[in-house]
């Protein structure tokens, strides 16, 4: 998501009663999510997105 998308819809998504956790990379090319395997940037942010979803859905075990 680009920078001025992702900021504008934080406050709605909150105000709708979303957990929401921006976070800016400076420097970082448009979805450098994907590059995990090649950037150790990319990794860290797939493992913030795994836990944040980890925290929020629960396991099958849970259900």
């Amino acid at each position: 998501m680009l920078y001025d998308d992702a900021t504008r819809l934080v406050d709605p998504t909150r105000a709708a009663g979303v957990d929401v956790t921006p976070v800016v990379a400076e420097g970082m090319p448009h979805l450098w999510q994907l590059y995990a395997a090649v950037l150790p940037a990319g990794a860290a942010a797939v493992d913030r997105i795994a836990a944040h979803i980890s925290a929020h859905i629960p396991s099958s075990a849970d259900v």
